[in-house]
């Protein structure tokens, strides 16, 4: 297990009432209701907090791996993340797949990017070997473009780990997911990042300030 070093961000939640309660971060910016999936209820739930974290921070990856290839991402690059809760064994599961959608990007720059992303995003890091992860789509190892010929326009690209964990405390779930989404909401997409205190770390080079960085230099500003 690795140990963090220096602490760029912590994100910080109070949830009562489990899966049909209540959550807000420390500082506010996040205050959602809950509902468990099927019911009545308006709240959002853990599956779709954790769906929407996990992909706001793989395509942070992605950005990070651009900018080293510099290569410039669409501006309509997305990420459909699906997070399934089911049961095995009679105890509580999550299976995952992440759609990565890359338009106007050459099959294998966009692979790429993809396979770099899975190795280095923390939260394909985090579920790396403990549940069954897809990114369908594009077969690894395709061919190069030929010369002259006209780019591949990929939806997907892919990638597969397998592996399960038991979940079954769904209200440490619902913890642990919504404290994802505070993390990916600290990210400003227009290109700083809005930390507890509001600084960004200025170490050059670390995490922090490549991920303020990210989107702008991988899109050539």
């Amino acid at each position: 297990m690795t140990q963090i070093e220096t602490v760029l961000y912590t994100g910080k939640t109070r949830t009562s009432g489990g899966r049909d309660g209540a959550a807000r971060s420390a500082d506010g910016r996040l205050d959602i209701k809950l509902s468990s999936p099927g019911t009545a209820g308006a709240g959002t739930n853990p599956e779709q907090l954790f769906a929407a974290g996990w992909s706001a921070c793989f395509i942070g990856a992605m950005g990070l791996e651009a900018r080293k290839r510099k290569v410039a991402l669409p501006a309509d690059l997305a990420v459909d993340a699906e997070v399934d809760l089911g049961t095995a064994g009679g105890g509580y599961f999550l299976q995952a797949r992440l759609n990565v959608s890359l338009p106007g990007i050459e099959r294998e720059t966009a692979q790429a990017l993809v396979d770099a992303a899975h190795q280095t995003c923390p939260y394909s890091k985090a579920t790396r070997g403990n549940i069954d992860v897809t990114i369908p789509g594009l077969i690894p190892g395709a061919r190069r473009r030929p010369a002259g010929s006209p780019s591949i326009r990929p939806g997907h690209a892919a990638g597969r780990i397998t592996g399960h964990t038991p979940m079954k405390n769904l209200v440490l779930a619902a913890i642990l997911s919504i404290a994802a989404l505070g993390a990916a909401q600290a990210a400003d997409f227009n290109g700083t990042t809005a930390f507890r205190d509001g600084r960004v770390p200025s170490s050059e080079g670390s995490y922090g300030s490549q991920l303020a960085n990210q989107y702008s230099t991988a899109n050539g500003g």
